[in-house]
């Protein structure tokens, strides 16, 4: 079992602390101030520590910066009931897992324990810019049982339950299980943190993760195409319109013709931000033109600039359009191609990916990344 070592110059907290842990298992010892624990620690060194952050001389912070000079491999947990919004920040820099605040309960204490005892082999600590999606692949590949806690302002917090890398249930307001995942899955943003899984969740989801997410991003797909056909003033079908020689749109021109530096970088950080990414292409489509070509890495078939010009055309604003398209999908034998209509703007954009990512990552990864281009468009 783990070891913990408390820190607290109140006997009787030490002590109580102490009957709680070791009826749970754990090796406990326990110190009243910062120089006796580091005497202890240096000699025993120990799992976590559990150390207030007032000491009557030396408090928990100092504690934090001193430790890992005589046991490096040590998490640890501050308490506190009056700890700012700067003993926070310290703390978390210093390289806190949690931090409880007073009075808490056995059960959000061994939930901090557990996930200082999580942290041996791995990193914690604040991130930003990685999807939902990239958050849970990493726990499916890693096969980690924890809980990923969303939440959004003026929301109750939404959760998804891993066990062993696999989704066992999800909750969002009254909603769980798969409906509840989809409908975190289209969130747009919020804030991610982690615990260990909850004791006592339910499973509501026994699909393996691959099809789970698979099936979940497709439905959300489905979902965002009929909104959008609803919403659509122009007829789905206009075959009429197209005549065999007067394309409706402009022949795309030369591939450097009308080239952004700035689309170029952009399709540069896209594409290498993206798994399984080939080639990524901007395509004026008013007037056919190549804004923006980067590629990645070579696969099988070429992937020129003047053939991604030319497919963004077609398929947007040429023989191949049916109605005003804004998202298409191809398989071909070699790659995917996804393409997607910018916003509000007569762009596309032109993803090329190999096969070993799926269709429904794929759009997700898109969807994730595709702020770096709109944010370049008039």
């Amino acid at each position: 079992m783990a070891s913990v070592f408390i820190v607290d110059d109140d006997s009787q907290i030490r002590s109580a602390l102490t009957r709680e842990l070791e009826g749970r298992g754990f090796e406990v010892a326990s110190a009243g101030s910062v120089h006796s624990a580091l005497a202890a620690l240096a000699k025993h060194p120990t799992d976590v520590v559990l150390t207030d952050l007032r000491l009557g001389g030396p408090d928990g912070l100092d504690l934090l910066k001193l430790l890992p000079s005589v046991s490096r491999r040590t998490r640890t947990i501050l308490m506190s009931a009056h700890a700012t919004a700067r003993d926070h920040q310290l703390a978390t820099e210093l390289g806190a897992v949690d931090i409880l605040l007073k009075p808490f309960s056995s059960a959000e204490l061994l939930r901090s324990i557990q996930k200082a005892i999580d942290c041996e082999t791995g990193f914690q600590g604040s991130v930003h810019g990685l999807s939902l999606v990239d958050m849970a692949q990493m726990f499916h590949l890693s096969q980690r049982s924890v809980t990923i806690v969303i939440t959004h302002a003026d929301q109750p917090p939404s959760k998804i339950h891993f066990r062993h890398g696999e989704i066992i249930d999800a909750e969002h307001g009254s909603a769980s299980g798969c409906s509840a995942l989809r409908a975190i899955l289209a969130s747009s943003s919020g804030t991610l943190h982690t615990t260990s899984l909850e004791e006592g969740v339910v499973p509501t989801i026994d699909a393996p993760f691959d099809q789970l997410l698979l099936a979940s991003l497709t439905q959300l797909d489905e979902e965002l195409h009929e909104s959008r056909r609803a919403e659509a003033a122009q007829t789905v079908f206009e075959l009429d319109a197209v005549v065999d020689d007067e394309p409706s749109s402009p022949p795309p021109a030369a591939p450097d013709a009308a080239r952004v530096p700035a689309v170029d970088a952009a399709c540069r950080r896209f594409s290498e931000s993206v798994d399984g990414a080939l080639a990524c292409a901007v395509v004026d489509l008013a007037r056919g033109v190549l804004l923006g070509h980067h590629q990645r890495r070579h696969g099988p078939v070429p992937l020129t600039e003047a053939a991604l010009a030319a497919a963004g055309v077609d398929l947007f604003g040429g023989r191949l359009a049916l109605g005003r398209l804004q998202e298409v999908q191809l398989t071909a034998g070699e790659h995917y191609i996804f393409a997607k209509r910018l916003a509000g703007r007569d762009w596309a954009l032109i993803l090329c990916t190999d096969r070993s990512i799926s269709i429904g990552l794929g759009w997700a990864q898109l969807r994730a990344q595709i702020g770096l281009v709109e944010a370049l468009a008039p």
